[in-house]
């Protein structure tokens, strides 16, 4: 009877545990899971999704992000107007003190 009873016990339970733990170590780097995430972990946890598959959309979508955003900060900078460097002084032997009097 409790054999029964421990299978008829649902296979989310440890599934929910298994994204909770990882939400909450997620959250201790400030980077909490969201909705989605916990959507796509659970499809993979229970077999619904590919995990390679996920894995590839993932960086797909993160990659082209980080591709835009660098290619953003590349043309703002070079829109910007140069600096001119300071000049630098030559040092001679009077500005040196060593100078004959």
């Amino acid at each position: 009877m409790l054999k029964q009873a421990v299978n008829e016990q649902p296979m989310s339970a440890p599934i929910e545990k298994t994204i909770a733990d990882i939400d909450f170590s997620m959250s201790m780097e400030n980077m909490p899971l969201t909705e989605q995430d916990k959507s796509r972990l659970r499809d993979c946890l229970t077999g619904k999704a590919d995990v390679h598959e996920v894995l590839r959309q993932t960086i797909e979508r993160h990659t082209s992000a980080f591709a835009a955003q660098a290619k953003e900060r590349s043309d703002a900078s070079a829109s910007r107007p140069k600096k001119a460097k300071p000049r630098q002084r030559r040092h001679t032997q009077a500005s040196k003190g060593n100078a004959k009097l």
